[in-house]
């Protein structure tokens, strides 16, 4: 019979918070960016790419949280592209785009240890059946018994 892991609901719901307010704020992210520095084609250039990258990062994360429960280490290592693409906009110095930063690094170390847990628990199962003396087989116990 084939073992199913109860897989942790933690990196669906980090990764869709980090997502669900990531999306709104990257689609404002540019307006907000040249508001606070000079109207310039450098600075607004820099502001799309923010942008940009917020918003692509925030869509990654909410398709690997909604992929989390079925593919723990594909999800972390895309929560971990994620939380990279939105960091590069820590530049910016908001508040929020740390926030969402480390929603999808939280989730990844989740889905990560997850993983590990099952692993860990997999490795004392056999490590149990492996140092498990044989039995004699029953005949023989009956005739020793029977001494």
């Amino acid at each position: 019979m084939k073992r199913t892991w109860n897989t942790s609901a933690v990196p669906m719901v980090l990764g869709l918070a980090g997502g669900i307010v990531g999306v709104p704020f990257a689609t404002r992210f540019s307006g907000l960016l040249a508001g606070i520095s000079n109207i310039g084609t450098g600075s607004a250039r820099l502001a799309g790419v923010y942008s940009f990258l917020m918003l692509a990062g925030s869509l990654m994360g909410i398709l690997f949280a909604l992929l989390s429960k079925k593919r723990p280490m594909t999800s972390c290592a895309g929560f971990i592209l994620s939380a990279a693409m939105v960091g590069v906009t820590l530049g910016s110095f908001h508040a929020l785009t740390l926030t969402i930063t480390l929603l999808f690094f939280f989730a990844a170390v989740v889905c990560l240890m997850q993983r590990r847990t099952q692993l860990l628990h997999l490795m004392s199962c056999l490590k149990g059946v492996l140092s498990k003396k044989r039995e004699a087989p029953i005949e023989t116990q009956h005739a020793a018994g029977a001494k």
